[in-house]
């Protein structure tokens, strides 16, 4: 009898030397290997059944995250091939076991995927329900669920479907009635990073995307909703709670899209990078803080942190499908990947289907954006589900430098794009803290959910294709690399890199380009400049205004009393379906240039230079389009200097080697077309500006100037500070003083009244915006 059920057992699971078996589909013939390790079985309940109880080779029995019932039981790898089947009878022969199979493996003996006890059925198009049913009848199928979400798929289970999925797939497929037909298989996900830290106030990050400045637009409309579809979200988390709205688990737990205590915070920190609620006084901002999150369960994690989980691929697509079919999710946020296998089981028709119809038929027709994680092992290839499917966003990591990330996988022309994932931080559902997080290109996609979520709450009326686009276009090509044309799988026109794909994101600039922007017209106003946007978006109209200094009738700016200065520019759009108007600036010159200038680098008005020196001058704008002119026109002493080349907005000036003492002026002027501005470089020469004697001293202190007839030597104040405080213990003012005193280029402090210690005099030069402080150390006895 034992003879006659193993040679069932190899005839049913075709256990063989080479392959183990095949997998016909439509497709083609394809061999498939069986783990002889490791056998996944759906219990009745788990909890009755001990190792032993299966064989004396049975090592443990491993419950599988999120799904009930259903456990690895594992072997000693010394078990041989006729103790591995006989468990397998004994398994299957069982009335308290569902079904019992070996697990997938590759060629190579990786575990790839495991064999549920039901398969799933797609239907074609217009094909009889009647005829549909019947087959299910004929191969002795019965339907356990109808994908309620879709209205597509059928679960099929039944004593074929429990003992070998495979032919029961093949048995339908050979009928011409479905679309696919194929195992609901267990998958492995690699969650794309591991958080450990709650907080985004170290989070170098926001500023690279320029998501400060984005929020000066828009910080994201209710309206908006980005699905999190993942572990589940911690559903009273203080900082998320708020945004949330009810969720939905595709798993058997009914957590209304919640975490199960004990599991990993995954779902939880993206949703913080995505949409923790902004201006609360705690925690963090995500991208779009103002919009809302679903919390969508997909699987369950490990509570050990193993970034490896399983889920099966019905709880995927109907994930995907309610968000987008009943929820009505704008956005998904897939910060995972389902483990690489080879054909037939990277085959995936069902969550391909389901993601394909949120590209194509989310949000009314126009389509949901769709974004993933390009993965965390540093390798050049992509999880091929989702990022494999075209319209799928991929989001690679980037580090603070702007170069990828090194665990980020790649290099790819499939990257789209990159955002900060390296040392940035977020939020778990433990205390606040401030602690760097792990690096993770999990953070990077739901930081590019966000930023979509603000691209569509000031343009709700754009499709997909185009979000991804502008997102895309609007990158900043950083990390030093090489970005060339058509090099990307995505647009053929956009210059592309494969370490970083279009580029780092930049949020202001992809939410301005989605309201139309940037504003066109003159970068320069001498009288006035008319203004106009890029490209209106549909059905708006735009309302102007500007900044000081500037007027607007209609679309045109005139300057105002003689100003001169930085003016703003302003078109308040009213878009179709937004939830608020919409504010974009272009900020422009107005009238004559500012000066900012510069000696070796420092800005300065004032400088004390020596004999033989070489100095570097430089010259700024915020102008545009200004022109120079360095002139040496006054001054005093021998002091004799020379300016190489004057008209240019840098040059280097000489002190002759013979100078001795002296002061020269040298005017800088920048003209641009609307008129001049001038400032003065001053640069002293003295063997000695100040002399402060007697020190130590009693009773009165002599201060001597080199000369009082250069006013720029002259300090405007002079403080005397005890060491001890941070405040003056007596201030004169130094040119009122010596004018007073009468003793030309001397001055005489009494400090007999101030406790005895050390002192230090400050002395204050003020000129214009700037201020110089130079220190004398002094002692009272």
């Amino acid at each position: 009898m034992l003879k006659k059920l193993l040679l069932l057992l190899i005839v049913t699971i075709q256990l063989a030397a080479a392959q183990d078996a095949y997998y016909s589909t439509k497709d083609g013939k394809y061999p498939i290997w069986y783990s002889k390790t490791k056998i996944l079985v759906r219990f009745s309940n788990v909890n009755d059944w001990r190792p032993e109880q299966i064989s004396g080779k049975a090592r443990s029995i491993d419950p599988v995250q999120s799904i009930p019932d259903m456990a690895y039981v594992v072997f000693d790898s010394l078990t041989s091939d006729t103790e591995f089947k006989l468990a397998l009878v004994n398994l299957r022969r069982s009335t308290q076991v569902k079904s019992a199979h070996p697990m997938l493996v590759s060629e190579s003996g990786d575990e790839i995927a495991g064999l549920s006890d039901r398969i799933v059925a797609r239907p074609k198009r217009n094909v009889l329900t009647e005829n549909v049913l019947n087959a299910f009848q004929k191969f002795s199928l019965s339907i356990e669920a109808e994908d309620t979400d879709s209205k597509k798929n059928y679960f099929l289970g039944g004593q074929l479907a429990s003992d070998n999925p495979v032919e029961a797939c093949e048995k339908l497929e050979t009928t011409g009635l479905f679309e696919f037909v194929r195992p609901d298989y267990l998958r492995f996900v690699e969650l794309a990073g591991n958080p450990n830290d709650p907080l985004f106030a170290s989070n170098w990050g926001l500023a690279k995307m320029k998501l400060p400045e984005a929020w000066d637009i828009t910080t994201g409309c209710s309206n908006i909703k980005i699905a999190i579809i993942d572990d589940g979200v911690q559903l009273n988390h203080p900082d998320l709670q708020s945004n949330l709205l009810p969720g939905f688990d595709a798993t058997p737990y009914n957590t209304n899209g919640g975490t199960v205590a004990g599991e990993e915070q995954h779902g939880t920190s993206c949703a913080g990078f995505a949409a923790a609620k902004g201006n609360n006084g705690i925690g963090t901002a995500g991208a779009a803080y103002n919009s809302k999150i679903i919390p969508i369960r997909a699987f369950g994690t490990k509570p050990d942190g193993s970034l490896r989980t399983e889920t099966l691929d019905s709880y995927i697509a109907a994930a995907i499908n309610h968000a987008i079919n009943v929820k009505n999710a704008d956005i998904l946020s897939m910060s995972w990947g389902i483990t690489p296998s080879a054909a037939p089981v990277n085959q995936n028709p069902l969550i391909e289907a389901a993601l394909n119809n949120a590209a194509l038929n989310g949000r009314g027709g126009k389509g949901a954006f769709l974004v993933t994680s390009s993965g965390n092992k540093g390798l050049n290839y992509l999880a091929p589900l989702p990022g494999n499917v075209k319209d799928v966003f991929v989001v690679g990591a980037s580090k603070s430098n702007d170069m990828r990330w090194e665990g980020s996988n790649g290099p790819s022309h499939r990257i789209d794009v990159a955002a900060p994932g390296a040392y940035v931080t977020t939020k778990d559902a433990g205390q606040y803290n401030n602690q760097p997080s792990e690096s993770a290109t999990s953070w990077a996609a739901p930081s590019v959910a966000g930023i979509a979520a603000l691209i569509l709450s000031v343009n709700p009326n754009l499709t997909q294709t185009q979000v991804r686009r502008i997102i895309a276009e609007t990158c900043d090509k950083v990390g030093g690399y090489n970005y060339v044309v058509g090099n990307g799988s995505t647009f053929a026109d956009l210059s592309h890199n494969n370490d970083l794909g279009y580029g780092r994101v930049n949020a202001l600039r992809a939410v301005e380009k989605a309201a139309g922007a940037p504003i066109i017209g003159p970068d320069l106003i001498c009288g006035n400049g008319g203004y106009t946007l890029t490209q209106f978006p549909a059905g708006s109209s735009a309302v102007w205004s500007a900044s000081a200094g500037l007027t607007m009738a209609g679309n045109l700016a005139t300057r105002q009393g003689g100003y001169s200065g930085a003016g703003n520019i302003f078109a308040t759009l009213t878009i179709p379906n937004a939830c608020a108007t919409v504010k974009i600036k272009r900020t422009v010159w107005v009238g004559n240039p500012n000066i900012t200038k510069t000696v070796n680098g420092v800005v300065s008005g004032t400088t004390s230079v020596n004999a033989g020196g070489l100095y570097n001058l430089a010259a700024t704008s915020s102008s545009p389009s200004s022109n120079f002119n360095y002139n040496n026109y006054a001054g005093s002493g021998d002091m004799a200097i020379d300016i190489y080349s004057p008209i240019s907005p840098s040059t280097q000036m000489y002190v002759l080697a013979n100078s001795t003492t002296g002061l020269r002026k040298v005017k800088l002027t920048a003209t641009n077309s609307c008129g001049n501005y001038s400032e003065d470089f001053v640069f002293y020469l003295s063997s000695g500006m100040l002399k402060v004697y007697p020190n130590p001293v009693k009773d009165y202190i002599t201060l001597e100037f080199a000369t009082a007839e250069i006013e720029e030597t002259i300090p405007d104040q002079i403080q005397i500070f005890s060491e001890s405080s941070a405040n003056p213990a007596m201030i004169v003012f130094a040119k009122q003083a010596l004018t007073k005193q009468g003793d030309g280029n001397k001055m005489l402090i009494s400090v007999g009244d101030l406790p005895r210690g050390v002192y230090y005099l400050h002395l204050l030069f003020e000129k214009g915006k700037s201020e110089r402080v130079e220190k004398v150390r002094i002692v009272l006895n």
